[in-house]
């Protein structure tokens, strides 16, 4: 199982739920004892430790039958222990990321960090752009680390990064499409000239017949309508195929449903029409006398 260090209180700081038992506290019976093997490497003895969902699946114990129970993590080579810490479950807590979402949630323990020094500190604040509250992070973490350097980041700003790939692909792809719509717009506007150009004859017979503006706008519109159609049912099948090979990559992801296909034909459709509605509307409104004697 993954092993990650935490200290008191953690899951509350960040807002993670547990959905059993208590998280570790600041208390010498949640710590345990620290000491070092063969002067060197550490053990502690009698700490409290919380699990995730996912290690319950790898216990095969209920979120119940593990509050109590014995853990045990350690690393060992060629018979020779280099830690070992032991203690009991305290918590079971909902599973949640700790990396992005490319990767899946793995099976964790979560132990007290007792006393090792830790690598990373969170610290909350309504006020991260303030240079004072920079200066008393920075003086606070030399009182706790000397030789390392402070640096420090926003977490929210870290986690938008984990996905700055997915945002630029988003954005490229949102521009080449504005293109296309761009470019079939004037084409389609082109093509509604001319079929409204070679069709004034039959336009005027139909009013002189009695058709009104209504069935003459119908009868163009659905010379552009019919290609769209037969575009969508081309374009979707490999529309819904790229969309499922994208996601292949996140362990946990949306299934597209039929909705946003059929929204998409109805958009495509809409711009169709507003696209082309202008020149067949000014067709039906010609004098048919005109029509018929222009030629």
């Amino acid at each position: 199982m993954n092993v990650q260090f935490v200290g008191p209180e953690f899951f509350s700081f960040l807002g993670v739920e547990m959905i059993a038992g208590r998280e570790i506290l600041d208390q010498v019976a949640d710590l345990g004892e620290f000491s070092q093997m063969r002067d060197q490497f550490p053990q502690i003895d009698g700490l409290s430790a919380v699990v995730n969902e996912s290690a319950l699946k790898v216990m095969n114990k209920s979120k119940e039958e593990a509050l109590g129970a014995a853990v045990r993590v350690f690393t060992e080579e060629n018979g020779q222990l280099f830690s070992n810490y032991k203690g009991n479950i305290v918590g079971v807590v909902n599973d949640y990321h700790t990396k992005d979402l490319r990767y899946p949630i793995v099976p964790t323990v979560f132990i007290p960090i007792n006393d090792f020094k830790p690598e990373y500190l969170l610290v909350r604040s309504k006020q991260m752009d303030s240079s004072d509250l920079i200066n008393q992070l920075a003086d606070t973490w030399k009182s706790v680390e000397p030789i390392r350097p402070f640096e420090f980041s926003v977490l929210n700003d870290r986690i938008l990064m984990q996905y700055e790939e997915q945002e630029k692909a988003s954005f490229l792809i949102g521009l080449f499409s504005l293109i296309s719509i761009v470019i079939s717009g004037l084409g389609i506007y082109g093509l509604a000239l001319f079929v409204a150009d070679s069709k004034r004859k039959e336009v005027g017979i139909r009013k002189i017949l009695g058709a009104g503006i209504l069935s003459v706008q119908k009868m163009l519109l659905g010379e552009f309508l019919r290609p769209v159609l037969l575009g969508a049912i081309i374009s979707l099948p490999l529309g819904y195929y790229l969309m499922n090979y994208w996601l292949k990559q996140f362990p946990e992801k949306l299934e597209p449903g039929i909705g946003i296909f059929l929204l998409t034909i109805l958009i495509s459709s809409l711009l169709m029409a507003l696209t082309v509605s202008w020149r067949p509307f000014q067709a039906s409104t010609v004098n048919p006398v005109e029509t018929l004697e222009r030629d």
